[in-house]
């Protein structure tokens, strides 16, 4: 099994993936800096998410989150 965080970013990962795969090809032929951002704070949502407070849960999961509603990543 790959390390921790590893597996995490993977998780991050599948998850953009299946989300963007509808509207775009994949693999990206480059991957933007503000996808790979977001693909670090769903990694790091994951990551903290059983130890974290609860405020740095609630803000890293909005960040992680708030990119699949917005207008930009239609």
């Amino acid at each position: 099994m790959p390390p921790w965080p590893s597996v995490r970013l993977d998780d991050a990962q599948a998850e953009i993936d299946g989300y963007i795969a509808s509207r775009y090809k994949l693999p990206l032929p480059t991957v933007p800096a503000a996808l790979a951002r977001i693909a670090c704070d769903v990694a790091r949502y994951r990551l903290w998410e059983d130890v974290a407070s609860d405020d740095v849960r609630r803000a890293t999961r909005m960040r992680a989150s708030c990119w699949r509603r917005s207008p930009r990543a239609s």
